[in-house]
């Protein structure tokens, strides 16, 4: 039961808000450095963003 009080309480003040754009902006960065910064030139890496936008479509298609 306090675990669920002490939740409830985060989830709604700003903090959560703060946290989640936080935790967001992480994937984010990360996601990106891994797509951009794999090859010396920097190059965009299409199988890579190839299997990235598959993958999306399959979790979308699969969500829904």
């Amino acid at each position: 039961f306090s675990n669920y009080v002490v939740l409830h309480q985060l989830l709604g003040s700003d903090i959560y808000a703060a946290l989640l754009g936080f935790v967001a902006g992480t994937f984010l960065h990360v996601s990106t450095t891994i797509l951009f910064e794999t090859s010396p030139e920097h190059r965009l890496n299409w199988p890579k963003l190839g299997a990235t936008l598959g993958g999306l479509l399959l979790a979308l298609g699969v969500g829904s």
